[in-house]
């Protein structure tokens, strides 16, 4: 997944940016990254000497995991630099062609949000809009564009880098991948 990120000229970003790590602190706890850790090393077999590149790993909280249980050779890629100030799987794009979609969360000292998706299927992107209400009244938007790729584009690029896909898996418990699974979880390794 490559994440491209405009922003109105008028967007307040460390105001924005905190109010996005706040958002995935609540999402995703310290126990369910420890889970998905747990999962990371059953499914990969992995040793603490080995080296690990975590791609797209916002602020880095499998890295941060797996560093506290004697991990030490991490990589951590994104292209949001204020996800990496402190240091997920990929979208599955087929269940994206739905259409559009909206949502909204907040409070507890949070923003409220209301986030629209729209999926293009010729480009493969998905442009988010999330006007947000601030406490205290006042608002911003933010325009988002993900390009999302089919399992076999991402087989291909791995592919073309020197890496075989071993398995695929639809979601942190394993399951198998099919067009409704809310991840991608590719299992590769590096060719000989």
């Amino acid at each position: 997944m490559t994440l491209k990120t405009t922003v109105k000229p008028t967007v307040n970003l460390a105001e924005f940016d905190q109010t996005c790590r706040l958002e995935h602190e609540q999402r995703f706890t310290p126990e369910r990254t420890g889970r998905e850790v747990d999962v990371l090393i059953k499914v990969l077999e992995l040793k603490p000497l080995e080296r690990v590149l975590d791609l797209g790993c916002g602020w880095g909280r499998h890295l941060v995991e797996l560093k506290k249980r004697g991990f030490e050779n991490l990589v951590g890629v994104d292209v949001q630099g204020a996800f990496l100030e402190p240091i997920d799987g990929v979208t599955n794009r087929e269940r994206l062609v739905r259409g559009e979609t909206r949502s909204w969360r907040g409070g507890n000292g949070l923003p409220w949000v209301l986030e629209e998706s729209r999926f293009d299927l010729l480009t493969g992107a998905q442009t988010f809009s999330q006007p947000r209400v601030f406490p205290g009244g006042h608002t911003e938007t933010r325009t988002l564009t993900r390009f999302h790729y089919t399992l076999a584009e991402l087989a291909r690029l791995l592919k073309n880098a020197g890496f075989t896909v071993t398995d695929v898996y639809g979601d942190w418990q394993l399951n198998l991948y099919t067009a409704e699974s809310p991840r991608t979880l590719l299992v590769s390794r590096k060719d000989a």
